[in-house]
């Protein structure tokens, strides 16, 4: 079995077209988590403020954006896209 050969980077950016992600990470200042009602509250013993939909289980129900985040998550957004292209 030989060894796959390299693809010219030429003809690979004519071939493809780059698609590039991001996933951040941030801290809000809500009292719920994103997509539920648990509670976000620092101090509290390990696995007290979760759900189904926190945890990630199947057949729970389609998380819904909690009314505070994404008024709070849009500016602080807008000023990092604004800082990052400064």
């Amino acid at each position: 079995m030989s060894a796959p050969t390299l693809v010219d980077f030429a003809e690979v950016v004519e071939r493809f077209d780059p698609v590039l992600g991001l996933e951040v990470h941030v801290e809000l200042s809500t009292n719920s988590k994103m997509f539920c009602g648990c509670s976000t509250a620092f101090g509290d013993p390990p696995n007290t403020n979760v759900c189904p939909v926190c945890l990630g289980l199947p057949g729970d129900r389609a998380p819904e954006a909690g009314a505070g985040a994404p008024k709070r998550s849009t500016p602080a957004a807008s000023r990092r896209a604004k800082t990052a292209s400064s």
